[in-house]
C-alpha cells in the first residue's frame, strides 16, 4: 500500500498513467497481490520474498541473500547502483514515523480494493 501512495504522489511524465487514478491503482494492487500469492504457492521454496525496508536498511545483506538464492556469485557492483548511467523511473514508498497513509485519506480506494481480496 505504501508503494501505491508513493506512486500516486509522483509525476512520472506520463510513463505510468494508472498511477494517477486511485481506482486503477487499487486494481493494479489487487492484481499484483493475486500474482504474488500465485507464485508463492506455485514455487514454494524457489520463491524469495524481499522486504523493501530490509533492502534499503541493509542492502548488502539483502543483495547477498538474493544472489545466493539464485545461485549467483557476489559482485560489488550490486551495491554501486549510484554509478548507473541509465535513468531510473521509480519512487521509494512513502513512509512516515507514525502512519504510512491516512485512514480515510486518498488511499482509501486502493485499501478497500485490497481488503476485498483478502
Amino acid at each position: 500500500m505504501d508503494s501505491c501512495y508513493a506512486m500516486y504522489k509522483t509525476l512520472f511524465a506520463a510513463a505510468y498513467p494508472f498511477t494517477y487514478d486511485l481506482d486503477d491503482l487499487g486494481r493494479y494492487y489487487v492484481a499484483w497481490d493475486r500474482l504474488v500469492r500465485h507464485w508463492e504457492e506455485s514455487l514454494g521454496a524457489a520463491w524469495l520474498s524481499v522486504s523493501y525496508e530490509s533492502l534499503v536498511t541493509t542492502p548488502d545483506l539483502v543483495a547477498r541473500q538474493i544472489l545466493t538464492h539464485c545461485g549467483l556469485p557476489w559482485e560489488e557492483s550490486c551495491l554501486q547502483i549510484h554509478a548507473r548511467s541509465q535513468p531510473v523511473m521509480t519512487r521509494a514508498p512513502y513512509r512516515s514515523d507514525n502512519d504510512h497513509h491516512p485512514i480515510g485519506g486518498p488511499m482509501e480506494t486502493p485499501r478497500r480494493a485490497a481488503q476485498a481480496v483478502t
